[in-house]
């Protein structure tokens, strides 16, 4: 991994950054492409069981598979069908339809898609993706699943270039990963679970070194 450990700056350090919410999460590097130290057999062979089991990635191809599925929707296009049921429903109203339900795993995802429809109206919770994307893909590069540093940027900028003109800023997108990982989480949204999330946002936000408060949004990305 010569080379590898080297601090980001510009369209690089923006496309890593487009993973931050889990990386400060977990304790990742943010400003790196590695996630960690690259001598740390032990942190790497428990990365390569954690993303075999969560994810079932193994090797390039259901990598490939996994980040299909995040492009092609995931959890976004669940949330954006509710949305456009729900989304423009005023709360009173949209209680008083919830009545009759009696799924409380649909009426959570409902309200929550009430609440935000206004900020989230057009992008849903497509940060909840893309985010996870990013990371799988520096998550990839450390672990020796893809080796051409080259393939990874490749990689970063395609996702990069389709998240970008769906935020208004850093803080938009942070809040549409972090209602993306409610969505996700809905049947176990307890108080510990909400905390955790909102203080990794509120940890970012209030950090004038993390790169969300350095770069700006509308970052001019370019093609290599």
């Amino acid at each position: 991994m010569e080379n590898r450990q080297r601090e980001l700056t510009g369209q690089k350090l923006w496309l890593v950054s487009l993973g931050s919410m889990l990386a400060v999460q977990n304790g990742y590097y943010v400003k790196e492409l590695l996630l960690d130290e690259p001598d740390d057999e032990a942190r790497i062979n428990e990365g390569r069981v954690s993303l075999k089991r969560d994810w079932g990635i193994h090797d390039r191809e259901t990598l490939k598979d996994s980040l299909a599925f995040l492009d092609n929707g995931g959890h976004s296009r669940g949330y954006m069908d509710m949305a456009r049921q729900w989304g423009h429903i005023h709360e009173e109203q949209c209680e008083k339809a919830l009545a009759s339900i009696d799924d409380e795993t649909y009426k959570s995802k409902v309200r929550l898609v009430n609440t935000h429809h206004m900020a989230l109206h057009n992008c849903g919770i497509y940060a909840w993706d893309a985010g996870r994307a990013a990371h799988l893909i520096r998550d990839a590069w450390y672990l020796g699943i893809i080796t051409e540093e080259e393939e990874i940027w490749e990689l970063l900028l395609q996702w990069g270039k389709k998240v970008q003109p769906q935020f208004t800023g850093w803080d938009h997108f942070g809040l549409s990963y972090a209602v993306g990982r409610a969505y996700w989480a809905v049947q176990n949204l307890s108080k510990p679970f909400c905390n955790n999330m909102y203080t990794t946002l509120r940890k970012i936000t209030l950090d004038t070194n993390h790169p969300w408060n350095q770069l700006e949004w509308n970052l001019l990305l370019q093609d290599p």
